[in-house]
């Protein structure tokens, strides 16, 4: 349990991203750069549920990551898990983020939809240096 909140990010009430742990035995994977996490979409109200998410149509296009002042990097879906409530995403980070995150730099997510437009505080160092752990290996 306590590797999972090592793992997650929380992106306002109903959004959060936990992210997979990159160490496999598929040795033809090799995408170094290739942040891998599942999305999630949870809601209080289960009878507003789905007006909710067909409002958040497209948001896992719209997830994004940021480390320290460089470009954000938006999410490409690799797979819709669950209908529309959860997805896997994928984010590539250029060589730059890679190092920076590694050295410590800030970690910042969000959302940009137009029905949901939230950025992160400051993601907790524990987290962020689990995923700089995952890509240095």
């Amino acid at each position: 349990m306590n590797d999972l909140m090592n793992r997650s990010i929380k992106i306002g009430s109903n959004i959060s991203l936990i992210f997979e742990n990159l160490i496999t035995d598929d040795s033809s994977i090799t995408d170094e750069s290739l942040l891998k996490a599942t999305l999630a979409l949870k809601f209080s109200n289960k009878e507003a549920e789905k007006e909710k998410l067909d409002q958040l149509k497209g948001v896992e296009n719209q997830v994004w990551l940021q480390v320290g002042e460089n470009d954000r990097v938006f999410s490409t879906l690799q797979e819709n898990l669950e209908g529309q409530s959860q997805y896997s995403l994928g984010f590539n980070l250029t060589n730059l983020m890679l190092k920076d995150l590694q050295s410590g730099i800030t970690l910042f997510a969000g959302v940009e939809h137009p029905y949901y437009n939230v950025r992160t505080q400051e993601i907790p160092r524990t987290v962020s240096d689990s995923l700089a752990q995952d890509l240095s290996k």
